[in-house]
C-alpha cells in the first residue's frame, strides 16, 4: 500500500514539474516577433484558382456555376429528356480543336465548339429517357473533364438513391 501512495506521488510531482517547466519556457521565449512591412508592396497576392469552371444552363433558364475537383465536377440533376447548355472555362486555353466531347453512359452531345483561342468549350447535352447516371467526358486537356449528371427515376422517389447533387431542387 506504501509502495502505491509513493508510486502516485512521483506521477504527481513529476507531472507537475513538467507543467511548471513547460510555463516557465514559454515565459523565457516571449512573444513572437512581428516582421515590419515591405514598404512598397500590398499584402501577399493569392494565386489564381487554375482549375475549369462549368456554368449549366438548364431549359427553364437557370443556372449553376461549379469549379471541378481533380477534373470531375459534382452530380447536377437532370430531368428526363432534358437538354443543358455547359459552358466550360479552361484557364490556360488547353482546350484545342480536335478535342471532343464523348457521352460515356448514353445521352447524346447535341453541340460541341470551342472559342477564345482554346479557353472556353460550348457543350449542348441531352440526357435521354432512362433514370440514372449520365457522364460526359472531354479528354485530351492534359488531364480529362468529367461532367456527372444524375436523373432521377420520376417512379420511385427514393432520396437515399439520389447523390448529393449541385442543384438539388431543380
Amino acid at each position: 500500500m506504501l509502495t502505491r501512495l509513493i508510486r502516485y506521488a512521483v506521477i504527481a510531482v513529476s507531472s507537475w514539474a513538467v507543467v511548471v517547466c513547460t510555463a516557465l519556457a514559454a515565459l523565457a521565449i516571449g512573444p513572437t516577433p512581428t516582421i515590419p512591412p515591405i514598404i512598397g508592396l500590398g499584402p501577399t497576392p493569392t494565386p489564381p484558382d487554375l482549375r475549369p469552371s462549368a456554368t449549366f444552363t438548364f431549359a427553364d433558364t437557370t443556372k449553376v456555376t461549379t469549379r471541378s475537383t481533380a477534373g470531375r465536377f459534382r452530380f447536377v440533376g437532370l430531368h428526363l429528356n432534358e437538354t443543358v447548355d455547359i459552358t466550360l472555362q479552361v484557364p490556360g486555353g488547353l482546350l484545342n480543336p480536335s478535342v471532343r466531347a464523348q457521352a460515356l453512359d448514353g445521352g447524346q452531345i447535341l453541340s460541341f465548339s470551342t472559342k477564345d483561342a482554346g479557353a472556353v468549350a460550348s457543350i449542348r447535352f441531352y440526357s435521354g429517357n432512362r433514370p440514372g447516371l449520365y457522364r460526359v467526358l472531354i479528354p485530351g486537356l492534359g488531364s480529362s473533364v468529367l461532367f456527372h449528371f444524375w436523373v432521377a427515376d420520376p417512379a420511385n422517389q427514393n432520396p437515399a438513391m439520389t447523390p448529393i447533387l449541385l442543384n438539388p431542387t431543380h
